[in-house]
């Protein structure tokens, strides 16, 4: 099962990005055509956004198994997929907030997913990637009971929520 990207009108506040049509129900492959096809037709004008993100994405194809030497597997091929897709969401999702894009710090966790990490002041926002599901932890606080939080992270919705409290 790969991620679906959903029928969401993606709009640009800056006049430099490539704006993207709504791509209804393709597979990740399809999409990745299509996107890869309309970066090709603008290459003139081309800003990837999420440029530097699928570059660092790319990179963790490279890792081995021990990366960090604690014993911790590679990361995921299927995760790596999916995170790269959902990075795209969540960029077009960003443009439909008030709140402008900025590139995640991008890892793996010890069991193989991806992982995307913002900071905004006090707050820190986390979200985990494996081959079928989003999920993040907010935090605000040291205390684990009453400054954090924790969610899926799949929809449109969600996403733009997550993003707008990390930027408020």
């Amino acid at each position: 099962m790969h991620l679906l990207y959903q029928q969401t009108p993606i709009f640009s506040r800056t006049p430099d990005v490539i704006v993207y049509n709504w791509l209804k129900g393709r597979s990740l492959a399809e999409s990745d055509e299509a996107i890869t096809a309309s970066y090709l037709k603008s290459a003139d004008e081309l800003v990837v956004p999420t440029w530097n993100t699928e570059v660092m994405l790319n990179e963790l194809y490279d890792w081995t198994e021990n990366w960090n030497g604690y014993g911790v597997p590679r990361p995921q091929e299927a995760a790596i997929e999916s995170a790269r897709a959902w990075v795209r969401l969540m960029y077009y999702d960003t443009c439909l907030t008030t709140h402008s894009w900025t590139e995640p710090h991008v890892t793996s966790n010890e069991e193989g997913n991806v992982t995307f990490e913002w900071w905004n002041k006090d707050k820190k926002l986390t979200v985990y990637l494996s081959q079928h599901d989003a999920w993040y932890i907010k935090v605000w606080g040291p205390d684990v009971v009453s400054e954090m939080s924790d969610g899926t992270a799949q929809s449109s919705e969600e996403r733009q929520d997550i993003w707008s409290w990390l930027n408020q």
